[in-house]
């Protein structure tokens, strides 16, 4: 009887543990954010859950992306490897979707010619400004409000161009250029725990299980 109740103990926790395994392999996973690139939206030292399963999965040899619940959507946040630097992982905000030009003016981008809905939303400390873009927060340094400006590009099919809501302070597409489909492992979903109680710019209630 003891063995018996022992074997199925084992079987138990090692049924336990393979579904662990499925679900950080396939369907959700959690990051710590190590950097300042997607404030103030997500900030350094918060922890987010993304959705591995959403946009697809990738086998062996297939081009194609299986089981796909739905499309990549511009305002996406999404974490990728880059493939310039696979040993890291990024997480960015989807503005530019294949096919699309894309162009940047006056910190105000430009998608097919037209801007992006924007507008100041109001001035921190009198060194940021948080501007509304397509329904974000997004962060500029309001010194340098006016000096960023990106060449109109076409993008290409299968890729997508990426931005940090940090726009002043982030490593994206304007410097690795569009990425591939293949390297994006999910979309993020919410954070869900953080070490930063004392971000400069959105309080924890407001980030916290925040649908990104």
């Amino acid at each position: 009887m003891g063995i018996k109740k022992y074997k199925n103990d084992l079987i138990i926790i090692f049924s336990f543990i393979l579904v662990l395994f499925f679900c950080a392999r396939y369907l959700v996973e959690p990051f710590r954010i190590p950097t300042t690139s997607m404030e103030p939206n997500i900030a350094k030292g918060d922890f987010i859950i993304t959705n591995k399963f959403i946009y697809g999965q990738k086998l062996p040899n297939v081009n194609n992306l299986l089981f796909k619940v739905e499309k990549i959507k511009r305002g996406d946040v999404v974490v990728f490897k880059n493939r310039k630097d696979k040993n890291k992982q990024y997480v960015k905000r989807v503005i530019g979707l294949p096919g699309e030009t894309i162009q940047i003016k006056n910190k105000v981008v430009y998608v097919n010619n037209g801007a992006l809905p924007h507008d100041i939303y109001k001035i921190v400390d009198n060194d940021y400004a948080i501007m509304k873009e397509n329904g974000t927060y997004i962060l500029l340094m309001a010194n340098n409000y006016k000096n960023l400006n990106y060449k109109k590009i076409k993008i290409p099919k299968n890729q997508y161009f990426v931005l940090g809501d940090n726009r002043d302070n982030s490593f994206d597409s304007r410097h690795f250029g569009a990425i591939d489909e293949h390297d994006i492992q999910g979309k993020v979903i919410s954070v869900w725990f953080t070490i930063n109680w004392d971000s400069n710019f959105l309080a924890v209630n407001e980030r916290l299980f925040k649908v990104l």
